[in-house]
Parts: structure tokens; sequence; C-alpha cells
């Protein structure tokens, strides 16, 4: 699969609700649609039908569990897209416990930051949507425990700058219900190729500087 290098903008969101009338929910990334300086900031208070909607439009779809912790975390199971080291302030925007600025800021500031595969901002900035529900993964001997709100919300990674350093590896999961959403949330899509993508010739076009 191939996962967005950052989270969707608010250009990018823009263009959807220009191109398809979409009414978004709240105004969060619509108050910066008439200022052009902001059209890299990361879209923010955005539903999960509306990035389910925008992702659709786009070909593209939410990327399940599986497929953003494999973006940040490789082949390696590394705790942080970087490595093993713990966040600094280069790594990432993770908000007042690094003394830096409040609320998100424009994506793709912190190479040091980058995945395996080159995607930024996985952790800080903004929590993600995913395509999942917050099922106990197969196995989990606390899953009994979690029969109560298992399956009501479904789980954003990346630890947003407002959650603070709790929530900064790659293996944390959090999640709101489906109707809910904040100023920190945003999200990434993924796009899964059609078999026989990487024998066809769109592909080595693709590949070409």
């Amino acid at each position: 699969f191939f996962i967005d290098q950052c989270e969707v903008t608010v250009g990018q969101l823009r263009t959807f609700v220009e191109a398809t009338g979409a009414v978004l929910k709240f105004k969060e990334s619509s108050r910066h649609f008439s200022t052009p300086a902001s059209n890299n900031l990361p879209a923010a208070e955005v539903t999960w039908e509306e990035a389910q909607r925008y992702a659709q439009w786009a070909g593209k779809a939410l990327p399940t569990e599986a497929q953003w912790e494999k973006a940040a975390r490789g082949t390696d199971g590394r705790l942080y897209p970087w490595g093993n080291t713990p966040p600094t302030a280069a790594h990432g925007h993770f908000g007042p416990a690094f003394q830096q600025t409040a609320l998100y800021v424009a994506v793709g500031q912190f190479p040091q930051g980058a995945s395996p595969y080159g995607c930024l901002d996985l952790l800080g900035n903004q929590y993600e949507w995913t395509a999942e529900k917050n099922w106990p993964y197969p196995g989990n001997p606390d899953a009994d425990k979690m029969k109560d709100y298992a399956g009501t919300c479904v789980v954003l990674r990346g630890g947003s700058w407002y959650h603070g350093k709790v929530g900064f590896y790659a293996a944390k999961r959090f999640g709101f219900r489906p109707d809910e959403t904040y100023y920190h949330v945003g999200f990434r899509t993924v796009w899964v190729p059609p078999p026989g993508y990487f024998e066809s010739q769109a592909f080595v076009q693709a590949r070409l500087p």
C-alpha cells in the first residue's frame, strides 16, 4: 500500500469541499480556507465520516491500524518512527510539553521525525483517524475488561500535540466516538494499488524523476 507522506492539509480539504459541495460539520478547518498561507496546516476538527468521504473522493481510504503502524514502525518494531530514542522537539510538534507553539503547525516541518518510509508527523501535530473500531487485539488478556466500551470508538493514532508525552509512541491507541472530534484530530489516507500495478507502465512512470 501507499500512505500519504503527511497529514491531509487545509488546502487539500478545501479542494475537496469546492469540488463536491461538501459542508463540514465544524469550522476549525474552513476558517482557514480564505488564507493561502494556511494551506499547509493539517486539517482539524474533522469527523470520521468527513475523513472517509474525503478519502473516497480521492480514490483512497483511511488506513487500517496495521497499515498505520507499519508505516510508523517499519519492519523492526521500533518504538518511534525515527527509531528507539525518545522524542525531542526536533522530531515533531509535541505541544506545550516541549515548549512549542500551541495548536497544530504546518505539516512536514520535522524531517528528523521521518519513518523508515519517509512519512512525517506520524507522532505529534494531529491525532489521525483510522478505519477501525477499538476492538481488543486478539489474545488480549484484558479483553473482558474492555467489553463495555469495545467497538464503540474509532481508533486514532499518532498522539496529538494536545495530549502530551503519554501518547508519543507508535503503538499507542486512542479513540473517539464516530460522531466526536476536536481541533487536534486530522487524518491521512492510503492507496492500495490494483493487482499487477507494480508490473505496469504506470508504476514505471511514477518512479521516474
